[in-house]
């Protein structure tokens, strides 16, 4: 085979080789899209934990607030004397494909809105094994900052599921002030994504180089027998 025979088809298998990864999303209803009114959250999949008793919460199909689709979550918190409410909008990804131990995973998710004066977006994801136990330690991820009325992506680098993953739990907590009276916060929250990260294309591609693209060898003849020669 010739080198830039042996080149092209380095350049195929690395494609081939990386691209299941990147679409390998483990949340199930990612875009809210599927309705339910068993879940607590209005969204198929999604339930709801709640502190507090001035929250607001829905399955948004009001047009033009969604990320992509025609829908998205809707959260908003408020505090009241001092009380602050909270939402916690989770996920079990049990119903989806399950979890890889050893793979590094990344969460990400789309959101607008205005936190108010206080108010905070917190993620967490927790890897659970089939009995439904945290494996290794919770992983509560820094606030989501800068968050404005126009969608913004948040991207997360989760790190390796532990050994003994099955599945993870997803959480995406909407905290009111604990100190503004009456601040108000609120979110909407579109495509949420944890999978995979997807193969170093660049480093795999280096590797492939490496090993097939080397310049052919010269031969000689002599005393009758083939040999190969060196340069």
């Amino acid at each position: 085979m010739s080198t830039r025979t042996s080149l092209c088809v380095a350049f195929v298998w690395v494609v081939a080789v990386a691209a299941p990864s990147m679409a390998q999303n483990i949340v199930m209803n990612p875009g809210f899209e599927e309705a339910s009114a068993n879940t607590g959250s209005g969204s198929a999949a999604w339930a709801m934990s709640i502190t507090g008793s001035h929250f607001d919460f829905r399955r948004d199909i009001t047009p033009g607030n969604a990320h992509s689709g025609s829908a998205s979550e809707f959260l908003e918190v408020l505090t009241v004397a001092g009380s602050p409410s909270s939402l916690i909008l989770n996920q079990p990804t049990t119903g989806a494909a399950s979890v890889t131990p050893g793979a590094d995973y990344t969460l990400s998710f789309w959101a607008k809105g205005d936190l108010g004066q206080g108010g905070k977006l917190i993620p967490s994801v927790d890897f659970l094994d089939a009995s439904n136990q945290v494996v290794g330690s919770s992983t509560v991820l820094p606030a989501a900052t800068g968050i404005t009325p126009t969608y913004q992506q948040f991207t997360y680098h989760i790190g390796p599921a532990p050994a003994g993953s099955d599945h993870a739990l997803v959480g995406l907590a909407l905290n009111a002030s604990s100190s503004v009276l009456n601040d108000a916060s609120n979110v909407n929250i579109d495509d949420v994504v944890l999978a995979p990260e997807p193969v170093g294309l660049a480093l795999i591609g280096v590797m492939l180089l490496g090993t097939f693209a080397r310049p052919p060898r010269a031969t000689r003849r002599g005393g009758g027998e083939q040999g190969h020669g060196r340069r």
